[in-house]
This record gives structure tokens, C-alpha cells and sequence, in this order.
């Protein structure tokens, strides 16, 4: 399951998440007023919409130090200013979804909200011939997408190799009230895979300052403002691996070959407290080799992948890494730069995940 997708559905409105979730009661037509409806049937309808969320994952926004995706350049006055983004995919794909992750700010006042969010804007996508592409949606002020902090899901049906948002209205950031454009990340689904992930951006502008923070390239690198705990079962221990230094490794057993594209991991939760106690990279190896293997002495291993997290930018919940299709039933990972813990005596080394997961 590709837990980004997962999340967008968990993030919708509540009404949407009852018309979608709920199942009508036997003999009840959906177009039923429920003025109509018998105390019977009202109540059987409640219990079918408390049974769904019961199902449903738990979400919160992150804390701590990270990405926080695009911004435009400062200082527009004016909330009519053109900025645009473009994504360029690997190839050309079919595309059937294509969502919007707002920056989340903090507002004294109301809370959390979408930070800069565009009022009016238009996606578009096509192939590498076509530049001026096809129109997938357009939206306005008539819409009402804003207030929010959930993503938008805009469903859609082409084969495209770029995408593209341009917008036409700006609304202001939260932190001085000057318009300009942010998003915290933007997927572009084919079926369960995100075909942007870690894709190039380009944009029309970048903040001045260029703030570490903020730059194109946090656009598709996979991490969302949000945390999610599962709905269902109970919580399981992290491994955490102390001592651990360079070229230690560990092994996986799928059982049976599969086709693997991707492989996913979760890192340690930092801590419960807020503020955190712990760094958001807390025992992510800051170097990693991971490898795929049909024989269980890896006498026919395949590097699959390399990954280095450089900084505390390059790091989240999920880290996502796709690599070419490949037939394997072993997959080894092998530690070749550990984290360092330095709140421990004598700088201790050590990797820690909460899960691994393999995508196929």
C-alpha cells in the first residue's frame, strides 16, 4: 500500500469521508431526506458511519525541524501574479491523480491553515512534444478550496510526461501578509505509485533568499506535513540498533521472489513530547546500500539502490526511494555511514527504523 495515496483519503473533508465511507442502510435510498427516516433507520445509519471511522488512520502535523516544500518569490503586492511549477516525469505515464499539498502555517488567531495556498490557478499536463498540454482542471474563488490544511485530490485521465500549476491569484502568507505561492508538495499518482517522487522541478521563481528550508526540489522529495497512525491494531516496538557502526548490515527473507520498484522506510518516532526531545533523523543512517539477491548468500546480489540523507531537510516520516524493477527475494541493507548519537557518552553510533517496507 502506498502509505502517501493512503494518507490523501484520510486527509478529506469529514462530509466527503462519510459519503465515501458510509454504506447505506438496507432498504434506505441514498436520496432518502433524513427527515424521512424512521429512529430505526437513523441509528443503523450512525452505527455504519462510526464503524468506518473506526477504520480510518489518525492523523497530526509534524513537529520539529524538516522541509516545508516551495515558495515563490517575496514580496508581491498584489495578489495577481503569475508564478508557475512544472514537474518533468521519468516517462511518458498514465495519470489518474494529481494532488496539491498546502504549506501549513501557524495563524496566533485561528490555528493551523494552508499558508499561501493559491486562490485561482489551473493544472495542466501533456507530453514532452506538446508544450502548451491539456487543461485537467481549473479552479477559482467559487470553489471554496479555502480554508484547509487537507490536500487536494483532483481526480484525472491522460498520459502526460510534465505537469504543470499555474496560477493566476495569490493569497498572502501568514507571516508578513505579502502574496506569493507555496505548496508543500505536489503527487502525481498512476494507479498506487507517485510517478514524482524525487522527479525535477522547475518554477518560474524562487524565494530570494533562497531559505534552506524552501526550495524546489522539497516539491517531490516525498514528505508531507503530516504525521499518521494507523486506525487499526496496536502499536508495535521500534528497532533500534546501538553500537551499530560502519558496513554492519541486516537481511530480509520475502519468502518468495517478487519484483521489487521501491522500498520505503519509517523512521523512529522522535518522541511524544512537544517540544521533541529527539531529532527528526533520529538513528537514520546518515549513508545506506541496499541490495536484492534470488540466492540467500547474496552470491548474486544487485545494488538496487544507494541513499544519503545529507541533512535534517532530507529527512521525514516515510522516506521513499524507487529504483528499477528487480527480481528478488533477499534484500540486504548495509549501514555505510551510521547516525551519530551525540547526546550519548562518546558520540554512540547506531540505526533505527520503526518499519521497512518493500514495494512491488
Amino acid at each position: 500500500m502506498n502509505h502517501s495515496k493512503m494518507l490523501i483519503f484520510c486527509l478529506l473533508p469529514a462530509t466527503a469521508l462519510l459519503q465515501a465511507g458510509a454504506r447505506p442502510v438496507a432498504d434506505v435510498p441514498d436520496d432518502l431526506p433524513l427527515k424521512e427516516q424512521s429512529l430505526t433507520q437513523l441509528e443503523q445509519r450512525l452505527s455504519t458511519i462510526d464503524s468506518t471511522l473506526e477504520q480510518l488512520s489518525n492523523y497530526s502535523l509534524r513537529t520539529g525541524f524538516g522541509s516545508v516544500g516551495y515558495a515563490s518569490r517575496t514580496r508581491y503586492t498584489s495578489p495577481k501574479a503569475r508564478e508557475w511549477v512544472y514537474i518533468k516525469l521519468d516517462r511518458e505515464t498514465y495519470i489518474d491523480q494529481i494532488v496539491l499539498v498546502p504549506s501549513i502555517g501557524r495563524n496566533s488567531k485561528i490555528g493551523f491553515q494552508a499558508n499561501a495556498f493559491p486562490l485561482e490557478f489551473t493544472i495542466l499536463a501533456g507530453t514532452g512534444s506538446d508544450t502548451n498540454g491539456q487543461i485537467i482542471a481549473t479552479f477559482s474563488e467559487q470553489d471554496h478550496l479555502l480554508p484547509r490544511i487537507a490536500p487536494l485530490v483532483v481526480p484525472c485521465s491522460i498520459t502526460a510526461s510534465w505537469v504543470r500549476v499555474e496560477t493566476s491569484i495569490l493569497t498572502r502568507r501568514i507571516f508578513d501578509k505579502h502574496y506569493d505561492l507555496k505548496f508543500s508538495e505536489i503527487m502525481i499518482f498512476s494507479g498506487p505509485e507517485n510517478v514524482a517522487l524525487r522527479r525535477p522541478v522547475q518554477t518560474s521563481s524562487e524565494i530570494r533568499n533562497k531559505y534552506k528550508t524552501q526550495q524546489p526540489r522539497f516539491l517531490t522529495d516525498g514528505l508531507l506535513p503530516f504525521l499518521m497512525d494507523s486506525g487499526r491494531g496496536q502499536p508495535s516496538l521500534r528497532m533500534l540498533g546501538v553500537g551499530i557502526k560502519e558496513n554492519a548490515w541486516m537481511s530480509i527473507d520475502l519468502g518468495n521472489p517478487y519484483a521489487l520498484n521501491q522500498v520505503n522506510f519509517h523512521s523512529v518516532a522522535p518522541s511524544h513530547t512537544a517540544p521533541l526531545d529527539n531529532q527528526s533523523d533520529y538513528y537514520i543512517p546518515q549513508k545506506m546500500r541496499i541490495e536484492g539477491a534470488r540466492q540467500a548468500d547474496f552470491s548474486d546480489a544487485k545494488t538496487l539502490i544507494e541513499v544519503q540523507y545529507n541533512s535534517l531537510l532530507d529527512v521525514g516520516p516515510i522516506l521513499m526511494h524507487t529504483f528499477p524493477e528487480t527480481t528478488c527475494r533477499y534484500v540486504r541493507l548495509t549501514v555505510v555511514d551510521p547516525y551519530i548519537d551525540k547526546m550519548r557518552p562518546n558520540d554512540q553510533f547506531g540505526i533505527g527504523f520503526a518499519e521497512i517496507e518493500q514495494r512491488c
